[in-house]
């Protein structure tokens, strides 16, 4: 068993080796270098968890997934709105449940990176502000590295439908034609760093390949 240092007044005792160590060293041991980090981005239906999980299969990556974090957060249930934006009530909700989904997310992201793990998430980022978020957490982790892969597909209504169709209504937080044509419309396409672009019209297999090159780069 290992020694006690003398008892601190009105403190517990702290192990002996604890008061002997460097604490510089001590903090070089138990922060290992900081992971890897891809993010998969894209309108709604484009592919991004698909895609995800089986890059997360292939590297052997922890998956984080904006929408499940929302599933976590958010204790209302997801009501059937055409649109959830088309009223106050329902786009305020919309907006609070994805703010608390990407600061859950970010975070889990932070605490992974800070472990060494490397991280594969799915968002839409359709907004420059959600993009800092991360910006800040890579810089924060100077051995981390950042590599982004937008999704796209040819979206037209006949797709758009097979694709909410194929999923099933309740899967994703995108659930109409008219709820993805207006996710389209305030979509801002700007990105703060370069992103490699894959299109998802063609099959699974010869998307994981590409992401994989590149992520290997």
């Amino acid at each position: 068993q290992e020694p006690l240092a003398p008892r601190r007044q009105g403190l517990p005792p702290l192990p002996a080796r604890l008061l002997d160590e460097d604490p510089h060293r001590r903090q070089a041991v138990v922060q290992p270098p900081s992971g890897e980090l891809l993010d998969l981005r894209g309108l709604p239906l484009s592919g991004k968890t698909t895609l995800g999980k089986a890059l997360a299969r292939e590297l052997g990556w922890t998956y984080i997934d904006v929408n499940s974090m929302r599933e976590i957060a958010t204790t209302q249930g997801r009501p059937d709105e055409v649109n959830p934006w088309d009223n106050g009530d329902t786009a305020r909700r919309e907006s609070e449940d994805m703010r608390i989904a990407y600061t859950l997310m970010h975070e889990a992201v932070r605490v992974n990176l800070e472990l060494g793990r490397s991280v594969i998430i799915s968002a839409t980022y359709s907004r420059q502000t959600a993009q800092k978020f991360l910006l800040d957490i890579v810089k924060a982790h100077p051995g981390a590295h950042l590599k982004s892969i937008r999704l796209k597909f040819n979206d037209t209504d006949e797709e758009i439908l097979r694709r909410i169709a194929a999923r099933g209504l309740h899967e994703g937080f995108c659930a109409t034609l008219e709820h993805y044509l207006d996710a389209k419309k305030r979509y801002d396409h700007a990105e703060l760093w370069g992103v490699l672009e894959i299109s998802t019209s063609q099959p699974l297999n010869p998307c994981v390949p590409q992401a994989l090159e590149f992520v290997k780069k």
